[in-house]
């Protein structure tokens, strides 16, 4: 009876707790009259994601994440980090108020397929940035004290989030990974990830195992500012080594928990053969 009660008060907080109280980080901003370049320096000097972009009165006129300035570079190359970031952002994002439910914030952003959402308070005015992350990171603390996390194996109470981060992770159902061999290109390998409006592509060996991934915080970290010739690059030289994986066969409290705890966005799952699988 306990369990159960516990259960239910735990679906609660997604419904009662504001999105305010998941302690979203103070983010950078940008203004219309950036350019693309000054905005891409901001995302790498302060390890971020997405960047909004408001005007004097801090109402959001639009917002520029690092999938974005993948984009530019696989359709048109470094050239775009010339051009105004007021003509290549993204305008008019979806907004959600401070004091809107976590779950409604959940919603929007899994419907929307959104990992960045901005956050205003109730003049309408910027006040932070809800990113896909602090929603792992939510789940992390609120639920891993009343589960028992070793080594994939959890034991839950019967609620139905409990039930769910019992379950082992096809029930996210994974999208297919995209490989990339450690032969690639650099170029080659962003208009790819570019064209299919992808975030992170897996490297493999000739045997097919996993080596490494290449991100797109890979790209503005290591690629954006560089000067490297990209057309002679091979991602083996910028692609983050012997990444973090999880077989297929975990639970999803298991990987929420190796996310948050190592701060990690992207996680290969692999078969027991280590190949990619997801």
């Amino acid at each position: 009876m306990a369990q159960a009660i516990r259960g239910k008060l735990l679906e609660r907080q997604f419904l009662d707790r504001k999105v305010k109280d998941l302690e979203c980080d103070s983010p950078p901003v940008a203004y219309p009259d950036y350019s693309a370049g000054e905005v891409v320096k901001i995302l790498k000097d302060n390890k971020v994601g997405g960047v909004v972009v408001i005007d004097k009165t801090n109402l959001v006129q639009g917002i520029f994440t690092e999938r974005d300035a993948v984009r530019w570079f696989g359709a048109v190359g470094s050239g775009y980090l010339e051009k105004p970031i007021s003509d290549i952002m993204t305008r008019e994002p979806e907004v959600i108020k401070e004091y809107a439910s976590i779950a409604r914030a959940m919603y929007m952003m899994a419907k929307g397929g959104y990992r960045h959402l901005p956050v205003v308070d109730n003049g309408g005015k910027f006040s932070g940035l809800l990113l896909a992350k602090d929603f792992i990171d939510f789940i992390h603390k609120a639920f891993t004290k009343d589960l028992k996390v070793n080594f994939g194996i959890v034991v839950a109470d019967n609620s139905a989030v409990s039930n769910f981060l019992a379950s082992p992770l096809q029930i996210l159902k994974p999208a297919s990974p995209v490989t990339v061999s450690e032969e690639s290109v650099l170029s080659e390998v962003l208009r790819k990830m570019g064209s299919e409006g992808i975030d992170c592509v897996v490297v493999v060996n000739e045997e097919g195992k996993i080596t490494g991934i290449f991100s797109s915080r890979d790209y503005i970290l290591k690629v954006s500012d560089a000067c490297l010739e990209c057309d002679t690059v091979k991602i083996s030289e910028v692609m983050t080594e012997k990444p973090k994986t999880s077989g297929v066969g975990n639970k999803v409290a298991f990987a929420f928990n190796m996310m948050s705890k190592g701060g990690y966005r992207h996680i290969p799952l692999t078969n027991i053969q280590n190949e990619p699988v997801g």
